[in-house]
């Protein structure tokens, strides 16, 4: 049997270095750069803007979202 690698963009960011103070970390950086990623992609362009593309990102229903791809 074949094997796929599985293909992720948080994959790219698995060994970026994270800067940030260890204890101020409320979300892993990799989740940062897929939403500010994402939210560029869908016309933000500054980060005033991805900001509140991600608290709106956050408030979807998580099961909702992930059906929504297998259906």
């Amino acid at each position: 049997m074949e094997e796929h690698a599985i293909l992720s963009l948080s994959n790219h960011f698995t060994e970026l270095s994270d800067p940030r103070i260890k204890r101020q970390k409320l979300h892993q950086l990799k989740d940062i750069l897929v939403i500010a990623i994402c939210a560029m992609l869908c016309g933000e362009d500054n980060w005033v803007e991805i900001g509140r593309f991600g608290k709106v990102f956050a408030a979807i229903d998580a099961g909702q979202f992930g059906a929504s791809f297998i259906q």
